[in-house]
C-alpha cells in the first residue's frame, strides 16, 4: 500500500498471510502523516486495514483499486470502509440500456448480482467471439484481435495492444456511502 505524505510517497509492502498484523501496518502508515492513503489490496485485506485506521481514529482519505471492490469489502469492512474511494474499470450502477440488460440477464441466468469481472469476461468473450468469426484458425486468433480497432464493449469501445492489455481503458471512481457502491460524485 502507499500512504502518500506532503511531499514524499511512502511505500509500506506487506505480505497477504493470515498471520498479518494490520494494526502495525496501520499505525505505520499513519506515522508519516499522509494525505490520503491508497491501499493495494485484495477486499479482505482492504477491510481489515480500514478497521484499524478506524480503531486509531484515522481521518485521513482512503483510497483503493479495483481489486479490492467486491462485496467481501463491504461484510468484513462495515462502517470502516464508509467513504472509501475506489477507482474501478466497471461501472456496475451505469444507467444505459445495454448495462442494464446485462445486469439483468446476468441476475436472471446466475441468481446472483455481478461483477465487474463478469463484465470484463463478457466483453472478453464477445471479443473473441467477433475474432472467431473472422478466422477459423486458431492461429490467427491473436492477429484478428488485433485488428479490431474499436470493438463494442458494454460501457466503452474496446481494443488491444501487442500484449493484449486494453488501450485506453475507460475508468470510473466509486465511493462507499451506507453501505453501497456508488458513483462518485
Amino acid at each position: 500500500w502507499i500512504a502518500s505524505g506532503h511531499a514524499s510517497v511512502e511505500r509500506i509492502p506487506f505480505e497477504m498471510r493470515s498471520d498479518t498484523l494490520f494494526l502495525e501496518l496501520a499505525k505505520e502508515a499513519l506515522q508519516t502523516v499522509p494525505d490520503g492513503i491508497l491501499i493495494l489490496a485484495n477486499a479482505v485485506d482492504t477491510a481489515m486495514i480500514c478497521q484499524q485506521l478506524t480503531k486509531l481514529g484515522s481521518q485521513v482519505p482512503r483510497y483503493a483499486t479495483g481489486w479490492s471492490y467486491s462485496d467481501d469489502l463491504l461484510q468484513f469492512g462495515g462502517k470502516s470502509v464508509e467513504g472509501l474511494t475506489i477507482i474501478q474499470s466497471a461501472n456496475l450502477t451505469d444507467p444505459s440500456p445495454a448495462v442494464q440488460a446485462f445486469i439483468r440477464d446476468y441476475r436472471e441466468r446466475y441468481r446472483t448480482e455481478p461483477n465487474f469481472p463478469a463484465l470484463h469476461a463478457y466483453d472478453a468473450t464477445r471479443m473473441v467471439l467477433a475474432a472467431l468469426a473472422q478466422t477459423a484458425d486458431p492461429a490467427g486468433l491473436r492477429e484478428e484481435l488485433l485488428k479490431m480497432d474499436r470493438f463494442s464493449g458494454l460501457q466503452a469501445d474496446l481494443s488491444v495492444d501487442a500484449y493484449g492489455d486494453l488501450r485506453n481503458p475507460s475508468l470510473h471512481l466509486t465511493r462507499i456511502s451506507a453501505g453501497q457502491f456508488l458513483p462518485f460524485d
